[in-house]
């Protein structure tokens, strides 16, 4: 009974090393460039929000294969975003010696709102001028895109057009 106890402590470092070598072998997909997604302008305008989940096969050398790809959800106005984003990037397929299944989730998150964007000369309104470039951030294989800054104007980027009167 002894002699099993001792053991114990060995059968659980052999257990964790072999989960790691396990770990190390099975083929992953690595982001090597991400194409920089463009958020829809009405889209981040209508405050619209939410994710989109696509199916791609990988080839060994890092290569999409186009016809595999699927949204397996997602909303319609953002689907072409995601789709551009997925084929436009570039891939590392380490460890496969065949093709390989790879989930993509996509979160779009709109820009935040100027409520003074369209008064000239505030801090919003330089702002709104400023980068019209979404934010992105990616961790293995979840990308998050948040939107420009958005101000809603009544008419033109920076308030009413004044009012003229003809002369005739």
């Amino acid at each position: 009974m002894k002699r099993a106890q001792h053991l114990k402590p060995l059968l659980f470092l052999f257990i964790i090393v072999s989960k790691m070598l396990a770990q190390a072998e099975s083929p992953r997909v690595a982001i090597v460039a991400l194409h920089v997604p463009v958020y829809p302008t009405l889209a981040n305008q209508a405050r619209l929000k939410g994710e989109v989940k696509m199916k791609v096969v990988i080839q060994p050398n890092g290569k999409i294969d186009q016809d595999s790809i699927v949204v397996v959800t997602g909303h319609p106005m953002l689907i072409p975003a995601a789709r551009e984003t997925l084929i436009a990037s570039q891939y590392e397929c380490i460890g496969c010696t065949q093709a390989f299944k790879y989930f993509l989730l996509f979160s779009f998150l709109p820009g935040p709102f100027l409520s003074q964007g369209c008064t000239s000369g505030t801090a919003d309104s330089v702002l709104l001028k400023g980068s019209r470039e979404p934010q992105l951030s990616y961790f293995e294989n979840h990308v998050t895109i948040i939107g420009p800054p958005v101000a809603l104007c009544p008419s033109g980027p920076f308030g009413p057009a004044s009012k003229r009167r003809s002369a005739a």
